[in-house]
């Protein structure tokens, strides 16, 4: 929050222009880098100690962002100005439903069946119909409950525990990055269960437990009728073979 007063109440970038939301916060957090000020080296407090992953198979910080809401810079060395156009940072203003809209969570455990990782900076992307890149391509709202986005968002939040899952989602409506999302680490009792901390946008944080996060908890800029849309969807929806954990193609709408 005193970031985002510096920053004209706008938020970071979640990774790009040879930063990423960790290094950006170093100035007011100064205990969460080793050597090399990277996500590939965050300790202190962005290690969460209930955490058993955390240093196994490349994996680095146990939080992550929601770039929805932070932008990302495609030219990792280029410097102010080369954010991707869809991706820059959201103001507070923007936002509308700030206490609703995840700003950093815990995250999973991440790698990529070679071996390698993506580095815990963001959560799915999603772009715009016709351009603008994304995890996820577009549109980046629930108007229609059907539309990629909010299944995908209300199909993970409510049927998908990956908590320890270490591969990527084989997803046909996302592209070939690492699938990160929110792992329900404390209190776990089996799949399907467990508590994450999530940070949201105005500032307050809490315990959310597995099953109650919804789509508009991602997607910052839903109008209010979108947002009570994409509610009555995930809380209909049926989940195809109970909530699972393994490696399971989620199926396309």
């Amino acid at each position: 929050m005193i970031y985002l007063q510096d920053n004209d109440e706008t938020f970071g970038l979640a990774w790009g222009d040879g930063v990423n939301y960790i290094s950006g916060l170093q100035p007011y957090i100064k205990n969460s880098f080793g050597s090399t000020q990277t996500t590939a080296s965050a300790t202190g407090v962005w290690q969460c100690p209930d955490s058993t992953t955390i240093g196994t198979n490349k994996v680095t910080a146990a939080y992550t962002t929601n770039a929805n809401l932070m932008g990302v810079g495609y030219n990792w060395n280029g410097g102010p100005g080369t954010e991707a156009p869809v991706h820059h940072s959201l103001s507070v203003a923007a936002v509308q439903r700030p206490a609703e809209v995840v700003s950093i969570a815990e995250t999973n455990r991440v790698s990529f069946p070679d071996g390698t990782s993506d580095c815990g900076t963001d959560f799915i992307r999603v772009g715009i119909p016709g351009g603008g890149d994304g995890d996820i391509k577009g549109p980046r709202d629930c108007s229609d409950s059907g539309t990629i986005a909010c299944n995908f968002f209300a199909l993970q939040d409510k049927c998908y525990d990956y908590t320890n899952f270490e591969n990527t989602i084989k997803d046909p409506n996302i592209t070939g990055w690492q699938q990160k999302q929110i792992a329900f680490r404390h209190a776990k009792n089996g799949v399907g269960s467990g508590i994450g901390n999530v940070l949201y946008a105005d500032g307050h944080a809490k315990g959310v437990k597995f099953g109650q996060i919804t789509p508009k908890a991602w997607l910052p800029q839903l109008s209010d009728a979108a947002a009570a849309a994409a509610d009555l969807y995930q809380q209909n929806l049926t989940c195809p073979g109970g909530k699972v954990s393994d490696n399971t193609v989620i199926p396309s709408n």
